[in-house]
């Protein structure tokens, strides 16, 4: 009787957690995959990755519109109006980083960063390589840091 109220109670309070932070098992799991890879894009970055230290983590999944989502996606139009034409959905997932890491001169600094990631369809594996991080893909910071480090 002990162990049924026990259950009960637990149950009851996990679905009043869930409801009052609106968080379903997909979106759940979905954070986690989503801050797990913007920490690994971002850990690329770091001059000391192994400084790097998470203070505060949090992650949430927005439908969007699919002309929001074109505006970033280099899809041919044709490919767009079939998009369209199929009920495609579109979804930004962001997440937000509260850190501490190392900078070049060996202090320990706070930092904020905002990680995006979108997509049409299932929201399935996230790369560390697809998600941008304050607006820029792996692949740009690249340039963008070789280009600083020829001047």
């Amino acid at each position: 009787m002990r162990r049924t109220k026990f259950v009960i109670a637990f149950v009851v309070a996990m679905t009043a957690s869930t409801a009052s932070s609106a968080f379903s098992v997909f979106q759940s799991s979905t954070s986690g995959k989503m801050i797990a890879a913007c920490e690994a894009s971002l850990k690329r970055r770091l001059l000391d990755p192994s400084s790097y230290r998470r203070i505060e983590a949090a992650a949430e999944v927005n439908e969007i519109s699919l002309d929001e989502y074109f505006k970033r996606s280099n899809h041919a139009p044709a490919t767009q109006e079939l998009m369209r034409r199929v009920g495609n959905k579109a979804s930004r997932v962001t997440a937000i980083l509260d850190y501490n890491a190392r900078t070049a001169a060996g202090l320990t600094t706070r930092n904020v960063v905002k990680c995006t990631y979108e997509t049409t369809g299932e929201i399935g594996e996230i790369s560390e390589h697809a998600v941008e991080i304050d607006g820029k893909s792996f692949t740009s910071w690249l340039v963008d840091r070789a280009s600083r480090s020829s001047r």
